[in-house]
């Protein structure tokens, strides 16, 4: 199953500005580990960037970018293309399974950026969105949403559900939608 996850401005869509998260929200961040770990991540080179060119723990982690090709050992892979990409994370998961480590479950999951969540909107089965209740004129965005072509799963609130939650930080939601076949 090939899922994106996301964290985006309510309602622009805006993901980033300047290459970096226009916020910094302790509960979504915990969220998205929880949501990932033990799992194969895909992302942009630009992404990668964005983390400091550090790999995420306890996931695969399998970055797109058209000229980079450097090492990165068993905890992740450059490739040139979201095809291969796709196919290295199959593969990953099939090793996985071979060696008894069934931590993992059957999704892989695309973490940005713009340019990689537009290429592989069409092909996702599963999203995983949070709703950053701010608006922000980013520079980087989120595919629109058909809501007729997606079903929603599970809706979280997200901040709401935090005990004393920061007043000088913005509200956020989650909801998880699967494809209609």
């Amino acid at each position: 199953m090939l899922s994106l996850i996301v964290a985006m401005s309510e309602p622009t869509n805006a993901i980033g500005i300047d290459n970096r998260l226009p916020w910094r929200l302790k509960g979504e961040l915990a969220y998205f580990k929880q949501t990932t770990i033990y799992h194969p991540v895909i992302m942009g080179r630009k992404t990668f960037d964005s983390l400091n060119r550090k790999l995420l723990a306890d996931r695969y982690n399998i970055i797109v970018s058209r000229h980079e090709h450097t090492d990165l050992g068993d905890m992740g892979i450059f490739c040139h293309s979201l095809e291969e990409a796709i196919f290295q994370a199959e593969k990953w998961k099939v090793k996985q399974e071979q060696t008894n480590q069934h931590h993992h479950r059957d999704e892989i999951f695309v973490i940005g950026g713009a340019q990689l969540y537009a290429q592989v909107f069409d092909k996702a089965d599963r999203l995983y969105i949070t709703y950053v209740e701010k608006h922000i004129d980013g520079d980087a965005f989120f595919p629109k949403i058909d809501a007729s072509q997606w079903r929603i799963r599970e809706i979280k609130n997200g901040s709401y559900d935090i005990a004393g939650y920061p007043s000088d930080q913005p509200h956020y939601h989650i909801k998880i939608m699967d494809k209609i076949h």
